[in-house]
């Protein structure tokens, strides 16, 4: 399982292969890795960069991150994207 917090937006990301969850305040949004259509570190011009992962039903909010969990980011990126090619609907 992959567990990263965000702690400057307040925020857990969890992945145990098949389901990936965020928690955010009192709020989480939980979804199947086969309704992920994407998953992707997005870059911008000064160099701060955030996750994004679109789902069949919308964006799970952007998540901004701190250098310090950029591997972490970067793993479950990869994780994500090959899991997501052995699940079908």
């Amino acid at each position: 399982m992959l567990r990263i917090n965000f702690t400057n937006l307040n925020q857990i990301l969890t992945f145990d292969g098949e389901v990936l969850e965020v928690f955010y305040g009192t709020k989480s949004a939980r979804v199947h890795i086969v309704h992920v259509k994407s998953a992707e570190i997005y870059t911008d011009r000064k160099g701060a960069q955030e996750l994004r992962i679109n789902t069949l039903f919308g964006p799970i909010p952007y998540m901004p991150f701190e250098p310090a969990v950029a591997d972490r980011v970067k793993e479950l990126v990869a994780e994500v994207q090959q899991v997501s090619k052995t699940f079908k609907l």
